[in-house]
């Protein structure tokens, strides 16, 4: 009985159950289908917006390009941005409320993205924004920025382009150039250019600086105001150093002028007989080492040789007799009667050669080299001395 009872009760619960999941599953369906054209309509919605904000730029642009000059451009491109985001963000707006879609969670999810994975972009948006608005530099001007030379071309929504002076096109986020260091070499109306030159000392140095400043008041593309001057600027190890400055339009192409007028300039310091020095280098090698010590060694070999035949030449010269008759007493007549005789026997013999292997030295007569009054033997005593001699 009971169990008839539990039974029942049972398969009444699944009954209801059953219709209930399929009153939802048919629910759902419904749901569905009856939001299929709103969620039509907004999809329609949504890809106008992007077709609607690209013409509202268009007209925009072409509106204002007529009244804004080319020094203005970023102008222009801040006004058709505007209004590009502007419809978009509108467009899109009107989309999610006809597709039925609530916008708070929308918006929630959007300011958790934009936090997290959007913030370098949303950086990069703002710093362009503030590019423009600053106007620093301008589209067309030349710049720097780290390493990169190059004109501006473009300043997009999240980078600036632009094209280096050897024709690459270099993509460069706003941010990176918000925070670092650009150099502009166009924004201001004129641009200084430096020409250096050198004159040797013995020119005349008001000579020099006429030459020079002739040639650069002859120029067009140089500014009268301000006017070029020269100043020195050292004394060099050869040469007296000068600088010409002069001012020229930044954008007239200032680096082909210097180039143009360096050589402008020793042209005419050629023309005026005035010398341009330099160094002279010379480079010496481990063979050209080699060779002077070589030659070195044979100069001091050969002095080796003529110091010891000098030697040798006057001991055979000098008897030793007459150095103590010398160095005791005053010579007497008869002595000086036999220094005579001796000197004559010796003057005899030395007329010959005296030789030694592969030299041959012509010897001059004992009075002519060796005086009566020294000791010829004290010359060269130590080998220490010819050797530091070579």
């Amino acid at each position: 009985m009971y169990s008839l009872l539990i039974l029942a009760a049972t398969t009444l619960a699944k009954d209801d159950a059953s219709n209930g999941l399929a009153d939802k599953i048919a629910s759902f369906f419904d749901y569905i289908i009856s939001q299929v054209p709103s969620w039509i309509a907004g999809l329609v919605l949504f890809v106008l917006a992007f077709v609607v904000a690209k013409i509202a730029k268009t007209a925009v642009e072409s509106r204002i390009s007529d009244k804004i000059d080319e020094e203005h451009q970023e102008v222009l491109v801040l006004a058709g941005r505007v209004s590009y985001f502007g419809t978009l963000v509108v467009g899109i707006t009107i989309a999610l409320k006809v597709a039925g879609i609530d916008l708070t969670t929308i918006l929630a999810a959007v300011a958790f993205g934009i936090g997290f994975a959007l913030q370098d972009l949303i950086m990069n948006f703002l710093s362009g924004v503030l590019l423009l608005l600053n106007r620093q530099f301008t589209i067309g001007d030349f710049i720097r920025v780290g390493s990169t030379y190059g004109k501006v071309v473009e300043i997009q929504t999240r980078a600036t382009i632009i094209k280096a002076i050897d024709g690459t096109k270099v993509i460069v986020p706003n941010a990176t150039i918000f925070r670092s260091q650009v150099i502009s070499y166009t924004t201001n109306p004129t641009r200084r250019v430096v020409v250096p030159f050198s004159v040797s000392y013995d020119t005349e140095i008001k000579y020099a600086m006429k030459v020079v400043m002739k040639l650069m008041k002859a120029q067009a593309k140089i500014l009268k105001k301000p006017m070029p001057t020269i100043i020195i600027t050292g004394f060099g190890d050869s040469s007296i150093d000068f600088e010409v400055r002069f001012w020229v339009g930044s954008r007239d192409g200032w680096f082909k002028i210097k180039t143009v007028m360096m050589h402008k300039v020793y042209d005419a310091l050629v023309d005026a007989g005035i010398d341009i020095p330099f160094n002279v280098v010379h480079l010496e090698t481990a063979i050209d080492t080699k060779a002077d010590k070589e030659e070195n060694a044979k100069i001091r070999e050969a002095r080796k040789i003529e110091m010891k035949m000098s030697k040798a030449i006057a001991a055979e010269a000098t008897p030793p007799t007459q150095i103590h008759s010398i160095a005791d007493e005053a010579p007497t007549a008869a002595d000086l009667s036999t220094t005579v005789a001796t000197e004559t026997q010796v003057t005899d013999t030395a007329t010959t050669a005296v030789q030694e292997p592969q030299i041959q030295i012509e010897v001059p007569a004992i009075s002519d080299m060796v005086p009566s009054d020294s000791d010829p033997t004290g010359a060269y005593e130590d080998m220490t001395e010819i050797d530091g001699q070579g």
